[in-house]
């Protein structure tokens, strides 16, 4: 009887954890949605651009910093971001040169406004894997993970901040 009360006690920790794992997410307004946009051109020096495009992916967000302070002052966004900087080429945009990867940005919150704190991506080659295991929650991992792990995912997240960035061009041509 004794086992069977520490396995359901067990089993009712393990589900409560998870539980409060998942209510840990916070949404993502629009205006902060912009500011994300915003953040992210202004991280990337390309001024020898007629034009810089960005289009994101939000893989998820907690209340905190980077640091692991939990508090409601602070917000942390976690994507997927595609950017480019475009030349003009007659009656349209060339793509020069970007990139895609995944990113935190950190926002101090101010009631409905947001202030940009701090925008970290991971470092490249044998440290990109471990850096985003150190830096995104488990669930957001994963989820940044099934995207890149299963190229129609991912092909399909490219085409589609590709056709978010085409038709900011396209505005930009108008």
């Amino acid at each position: 009887m004794k086992k069977i009360c520490i396995v359901l006690c067990v089993a009712a920790l393990i589900l409560g954890c998870c539980a409060c794992a998942m209510t840990q997410d916070v949404s993502v307004s629009k205006s902060l949605n912009k500011m994300l946009s915003v953040s992210v051109v202004q991280q990337d020096n390309y001024d020898d651009f007629d034009y810089f495009a960005e289009a994101h992916k939000v893989l998820g967000a907690r209340d905190g910093n980077l640091q692991g302070k939990e508090t409601d002052k602070y917000i942390t966004v976690y994507l997927y971001t595609l950017f480019g900087g475009y030349i003009r080429k007659g009656d349209g945009f060339e793509n020069n040169c970007g990139g895609a990867n995944p990113a935190a940005m950190v926002f101090e919150k101010d009631g409905k406004d947001y202030t940009f704190v701090e925008y970290w991506v991971p470092r490249d080659g044998a440290y990109h894997i471990e850096d985003l295991k150190a830096t995104f929650p488990r669930d957001i991992f994963k989820k940044w993970q099934a995207i890149e792990e299963t190229a129609e995912s991912h092909n399909q997240l490219i085409a589609e901040l590709e056709a978010e960035i085409q038709a900011k061009l396209a505005q930009q041509n108008a």
